[in-house]
């Protein structure tokens, strides 16, 4: 039942009966503290909410018995008293210790030009490997007790290099003499843990395969897979391409996300693969939106993203870490397989170091020479077969016979003579 009469005129503390009729229609906007959002799947949802009263739903439909009743029965609890004001701590002075030398350098011009994302990146690891030294005064910091700090990191070798490289940019700032905090730099000189960088594990064809049984042509799946593999970018960048990236001549340009200090962007026009623009075409993708559509009709941040890929790939009998990097791996062992120069994978994968695309051709360059070793291995061992066979076939032709007699063999004297014949035929 829809209560739909309840007087406006009576003050909030005489609607104490939520049955209470009136000639007043009363209507939602008229009640107060209900706020309302709208969830992930359009439903809006109601809440009372008021100072010092606990947050609670109100059930049923707007106006309803159920919502009415216990929203009287919120509106009549008393609000729990604020208590005594909390007197504030005096201030600190912090000049000179850490945590104002790390302030400083997140000031600095040369922190601020990096991207948003490895700006908090970085700022998130200083204060959190730091926490216990931020008032420690930064002139006290000499280079045993960085080491110490990344001594402490030992479980964490790729942390510990990370978190050096870091600390050594920060003292460098420190030491410069636009700074004036230190004279020298305190991390200049200490070594970081040596460790084996295992990377992101790349698909292989098999692995390509699988994932293209198991995920339709026209699912989500299947796009962001395509985006990957067949143009080889980060999952930064493949999150945000759409049908505004593409130019003509059938190429698709990306404008890579990721810069380095004191570079500026990677800009690469790829050809767009055929079976990419098959994907492309059986998505039905938005002319206005990313490729990637999430299930809620926008496109998928860059984490999001790269989360479900791993989710998708595992579900499609994938083993264990095979992420959206991977593609990109995938895709530059294809070019180097390919017979692609370092320069032209650079070309394609957006790489400033040849020596990144280097890693692909040696890679590919192996398995060709490796495959060219073993033919040569399977050569000789077919010649040395052979050779075998007509030894053994040469020695099981049967034997001449040949006829003798007492002087040997016929036509000839003494042919088969023992010593004792010959001496006997002496004495003759």
């Amino acid at each position: 039942m829809v209560l739909s009469e309840f007087s406006l005129r009576l003050p909030l503390h005489q609607l104490k009966n939520p049955t209470h009729s009136s000639n007043v229609a009363m209507t939602l906007e008229n009640l107060k503290y209900i706020k309302r959002y709208k969830d992930r799947h359009g439903k809006l949802r109601y809440y009372f909410r008021k100072r010092g009263v606990p947050s609670v739903t109100l059930p049923g439909t707007p106006l309803s018995r159920e919502f009415m009743e216990t929203y009287f029965k919120v509106a009549a609890l008393p609000s729990r008293s604020p208590g005594p004001e909390k007197k504030k701590a005096p201030k600190r002075d912090k000049t000179g210790s850490l945590e104002w030398a790390l302030t400083r350098w997140y000031g600095s011009s040369k922190f601020r030009s990096l991207e948003p994302r490895p700006r908090l990146h970085y700022r998130q690891m200083m204060e959190r490997e730091l926490a216990d030294c931020l008032d420690l005064p930064v002139t006290e910091v000499e280079p045993i007790v960085v080491q110490s700090w990344i001594d402490d990191m030992s479980d964490q070798p790729g942390a510990a290099k990370s978190f050096l490289k870091r600390l050594k940019t920060f003292f460098q700032f420190c030491a410069a003499p636009t700074s004036k905090i230190l004279t020298s730099n305190p991390a200049q000189f200490v070594e970081g843990p040596s460790y084996e960088k295992k990377g992101f594990t790349a698909w292989d064809e098999a692995d390509a395969a699988a994932f293209e049984a198991y995920w339709p042509l026209n699912g989500k799946q299947r796009l962001a897979y395509a985006l990957m593999s067949y143009l080889g970018q980060r999952v930064s960048d493949a999150a945000v391409l759409g049908a505004a990236h593409e130019i003509p001549g059938g190429m698709i340009r990306v404008v890579q996300a990721k810069i380095r200090a004191g570079k500026k962007r990677v800009t690469v026009d790829i050809p767009i693969h055929p079976e990419l623009r098959r994907t492309i075409a059986s998505n039905k993708a938005s002319a206005k939106t990313p490729y990637p559509q999430a299930d809620y009709g926008t496109g998928y941040s860059i984490k999001g993203l790269g989360n479900y890929m791993s989710e998708w790939a595992k579900e499609a009998g994938l083993s264990e870490g095979k992420s959206s990097h991977g593609l990109r791996k995938l895709a530059g062992s294809r070019l180097a397989e390919a017979g692609c120069s370092e320069k032209e994978i650079m070309a394609v994968l957006g790489l400033s170091s040849i020596k990144e695309a280097a890693l692909y051709t040696a890679a590919a360059n192996q398995k060709k020479m490796a495959k060219e070793a073993m033919k040569k291995v399977r050569t000789r061992e077919a010649q040395t077969k052979k050779c075998l066979t007509q030894v053994s076939n040469s020695l099981r032709r049967p034997k001449k016979i040949v006829k003798t007699t007492s002087f040997g063999e016929i036509g000839r004297r003494g042919g088969t003579r023992t010593p004792n014949q010959t001496v006997m035929s002496g004495r003759l």
